[in-house]
């Protein structure tokens, strides 16, 4: 098995119009091949090599669609997988090689504030959300990884509050060709009126609902009793769970140290609109940790990782039970990193769920916890060209075929 980079451009693969293209022989260029042997030919060929051939004929470029769209399958899984720049770079399992993909990063709609931030981004299948402000609010941008369209979805409603601090959107995938965008936040309403205190806001944008109406967003909202919601949640037949407290201070996890804190789980139902506790965990620790809630398949777990001493993470997961309003604990794992001069290294760490396992991923250290086994397995690290010194904030389920024709 190979265990090194390989760099694949896939738009080199993707002309925008087919050139030198060989049509005097159509034997040659597969002009006259039976479909169904060109079906097969098709689906022998691997991503991200199958989109070479557009260029074999004018045949394969017009079908190529169709053709593509009934293996895209089989096609790998690169998880994890970090987005940077230009770049994804991601972990294929099926071939124990790190592939680096290089995309059209997005451009920002306003010149008033930062570009999109990596960090903000979520995939899923070929497609990537981003999200950044404006003047006008929030700006969220959809965008296939693979065919280069991109949409930018229509702006919040206009009496929606300018006070609430959205998080990270959350793109779930409902079929090869829908999705659905989740922005969610709390909003603090001061003054004078019966509509003071805190209030958890959600706005959800569903793609499958446009053949028959107008593109628009769906509100959601109730009242809640803390000023802050944890930044790294999870959605799960139609709910939305998160954690708290949280210190906002911290973005994406959360910070205590030397006294007791009691973490809660909640669910937001995004239909009924009903919120309910569902489990809490306490924790004493005398350093500073974090805490992720992550899915994996249909698992739920908070995770809770130690951040002393400066060579060392212990990394501690939970997994909820709502029936019970239980957090159990399944297992730990300590890593080392042997470089002691580094004083925060944990600042590094980034997690991805997929399906059974839980990925624990630094730049020099990655373990694989998986659920049903009960077991950890550590698995090649970054290709030596990598060129920062840590993960970016960003490590997602790359499955190009999963939706590789969505239309954002």
């Amino acid at each position: 098995m190979r265990n090194s980079q390989e760099d694949t451009e896939v738009h080199r693969a993707l002309p925008d119009k087919l050139t030198n293209v060989n049509t005097s022989n159509g034997a040659e260029d597969g002009e006259n091949l039976p479909y169904p042997v060109i079906e097969k030919i098709v689906a022998a060929i691997p991503f991200p090599q199958v989109y070479g051939i557009k260029l074999i004929s004018k045949r394969m470029h017009s079908n190529f669609q169709a053709l593509v769209s009934r293996n895209s399958s089989t096609w790998p899984t690169y998880c994890p997988a970090f987005v940077f720049n230009d770049k994804l770079l991601g972990f294929d399992k099926s071939n124990n090689v790190w592939r680096t993909f290089t995309y059209r990063p997005l451009v920002a709609v306003s010149t008033e504030f930062p570009p999109p931030s990596i960090a903000g981004a979520s995939v899923a299948g070929a497609l990537i959300c981003m999200y950044e402000r404006s003047r006008d609010g929030p700006v969220v941008t959809v965008k296939n990884f693979l065919t280069r369209r991109e949409r930018t979805l229509p702006p919040l409603p206009i009496e929606d509050d300018p006070s609430v601090n959205w998080c990270r959107p959350i793109l779930l995938p409902l079929s090869k060709e829908d999705y659905k965008v989740i922005l969610y936040g709390i909003s603090c309403k001061m003054g004078d009126g019966p509509q003071l205190g805190a209030y958890l806001e959600t706005r959800t944008y569903d793609s499958s609902s446009l053949s028959s109406a107008p593109r628009v967003w769906t509100k959601q909202s109730t009242s809640v009793t803390f000023a802050s919601c944890s930044r790294c949640n999870v959605y799960l037949n139609g709910n939305l769970y998160f954690m708290w407290p949280w210190n906002d201070r911290s973005f994406s996890f959360f910070q205590y140290t030397g006294t007791l804190c009691v973490i809660n789980v909640f669910r937001f139902n995004l239909e009924s609109g009903s919120l309910t506790k569902v489990g809490s965990l306490e924790i004493r620790y005398e350093t500073l940790f974090e805490s992720y809630l992550k899915l994996c398949g249909s698992s739920i777990l908070l995770v809770v990782i130690d951040r002393a001493p400066a060579n060392k993470a212990t990394v501690t997961l939970y997994q909820l039970f709502e029936n019970s309003l239980s957090l159990v604990k399944l297992s730990s794992c300590t890593l080392f990193r042997g470089d002691e001069s580094t004083g925060y290294w944990v600042a590094s760490i980034d997690l991805v769920g997929e399906d059974d396992c839980l990925h624990v991923c630094d730049k020099y250290v990655m373990t694989t916890y998986t659920i049903s086994s009960d077991s950890w397995k550590s698995f090649p690290p970054l290709p030596e060209s990598y060129p920062f010194r840590f993960l970016p904030k960003s490590t997602v389920n790359f499955q190009p075929g999963l939706n590789p024709f969505a239309i954002p």
